[in-house]
């Protein structure tokens, strides 16, 4: 997306860590000046009224990973299975978890802005990073990214 001499002018400025575990109490503690995150990750520090933290978008884009849940075709149980999908998806639980995980719902009658201090997807700028030209560059990026 950046091209590879911006991308090379951005790792310069980079100090890679081996997880982002520590990252967040590090932005929060005045450490770093900035990360790059997950709003799951980032946001507990701004609903707690963490000083000089929030979270800023990207104009140019970003991206949005879906977690998933899945039933194991002929499983033990797959009645009781679905029944936990089911209450993994209602609305009251995927609001709830939302308000205290940071997790955008998967549902889209719910506006996450209406709960939670979140841009709406509707307003970003969304970059997909599953297509087939991100998949066949993979190799190249990662062949790069070794090298720096």
């Amino acid at each position: 997306m950046l091209g590879e001499d911006t991308f090379l002018d951005l790792a310069e400025n980079l100090d890679v860590t081996e997880n982002s575990g520590n990252i967040y109490p590090a932005v929060a503690q005045g450490e770093y000046a900035v990360s790059i995150g997950y709003e799951s990750n980032i946001y507990p520090y701004v609903a707690g009224g963490q000083a000089g933290v929030e979270m800023v978008y990207p104009e140019d884009g970003t991206f949005v990973e879906h977690d998933s849940m899945m039933l194991v075709k002929d499983g033990p149980n797959p009645e009781a299975g679905q029944r936990l999908i089911d209450v993994v998806l209602a609305r009251e639980t995927q609001e709830q978890n939302l308000l205290e995980s940071f997790r955008r719902p998967v549902r889209d009658d719910i506006d996450p802005s209406e709960l939670v201090d979140f841009e709406r997807l509707e307003d970003l700028t969304i970059v997909d990073i599953h297509g087939e030209e991100d998949e066949a560059g993979r190799d190249d990026f990662l062949d790069l990214w070794e090298n720096l």
